[in-house]
């Protein structure tokens, strides 16, 4: 095996230094991922416990449980690698090497656990168009031991995917005779690039892949609403009318705003992308401006562990349901209640 520390980077102008990428990496991922990580993880525990509570007679309570267990798992990820570099900057002698440390306990599981998101976005997107393209045979098609089977391989694909950085990437404590002291360093595979391209490629399969299958969902939801919507105001009258309308209305607000925020949070990921086959090893891990693409991977980690923390604003606004057995479980007394609703407004809002 050799150590990670041994690949040289390519000559090249810089844009950012060393000290600079320090600073934006303690920015990112002592304070502001950090922080919303902790919120996201309380966030995601509410979830799991709401879910269950209500039991999964739905199909989609299923659906929306796994993807809190893997939000979750994203992350605590983060909180993890927070940890690490505060306790790297409390203690500079600290016997580790703390960007190793923080890419395979932090970053890489935290990847991980994104793909499934993702999937399992595509996934809930997917059965909301089957509801509204075959509203009688539906329940045939999505059961939910279908459900949990779909979960379950979500799961297992992606983290065999994701394997080969695993496989091709570990911690090891590496003895230093000159100082007689021992650090934890991640250590390489000898075909590393070879494993990590093949964990690379499922990656970025699996993140447009989602894409195009929510949006092409979403593209179905939106022109069956429309067309029933077209036949509702030609088969009824007045304020039927508009009342059934108002209550699609509100169905396709929910999906759009899920894939939104979801799009959203994506938009800084593939731009990445598209920047690196652009600009190859100028703008790659390996390239020299290494702490330029360190850079905005963390803006693009921090755009993700926002759409793992944000999923309890849109249940409880848009899912009467959530919002009672939420309130029924953690609020009870009205004064309680009043101040609940004024900090959601206040957390939606910043």
């Amino acid at each position: 095996m050799a150590n990670s520390s041994d690949v040289g980077l390519d000559m090249g102008p810089i844009l950012m230094s060393d000290r600079e990428r320090e600073i934006s990496n303690i920015m990112f991922f002592a304070v502001i991922i950090h922080l919303i990580s902790i919120l996201g993880t309380v966030a995601n525990v509410i979830n799991i416990i709401v879910f269950i509570k209500q039991g999964f007679q739905d199909t989609v309570n299923i659906s929306f449980l796994a993807l809190s267990i893997s939000d979750l798992g994203s992350l605590v990820t983060m909180v993890a690698e927070g940890i690490t570099v505060i306790v790297a900057l409390v203690w500079p002698d600290v016997p580790m090497n703390k960007d190793d440390v923080c890419y395979l306990i932090g970053a890489l599981p935290h990847a991980t656990f994104v793909r499934v998101s993702w999937l399992i976005t595509s996934f809930i997107t997917f059965e909301r168009c089957l509801c509204v393209s075959m509203p009688l045979k539906v329940k045939q098609i999505i059961t939910g031991t279908r459900t949990v089977v779909a979960m379950v391989c979500i799961y297992v694909i992606v983290f065999l995917g994701m394997s080969p950085f695993f496989i091709g990437n570990q911690l090891s404590s590496q003895f230093n005779p000159q100082t007689n002291t021992s650090r934890i360093v991640r250590v390489s595979i000898d075909n590393v690039f070879f494993t990590d391209n093949i964990g690379h490629n499922f990656s970025v399969a699996a993140q447009f892949g989602s894409i195009i299958f929510s949006l092409v969902s979403t593209a179905v939801i939106v022109r069956q609403m429309e067309v029933k919507w077209k036949w509702r105001m030609e088969s009824t009258t007045g304020a039927q009318s508009e009342k059934l309308s108002v209550r699609d209305k509100k169905l396709v607000k929910m999906v759009l705003t899920i894939l939104y925020v979801y799009i959203a949070c994506l938009i800084p990921s593939c731009l990445t992308f598209i920047l690196e086959i652009v600009y190859q090893e100028r703008f790659s891990f390996m390239g020299p401006n290494y702490n330029v693409y360190l850079c905005v991977v963390s803006v693009i980690i921090t755009f993700e562990v926002a759409h793992s923390t944000v999923n309890i604003f849109i249940y409880y606004y848009m899912s009467a349901k959530y919002n009672a057995t939420f309130k029924q479980l953690f609020f009870k007394s009205n004064e309680k209640l009043k101040m609940l609703d004024y900090y959601m407004v206040c957390f939606s809002f910043y």
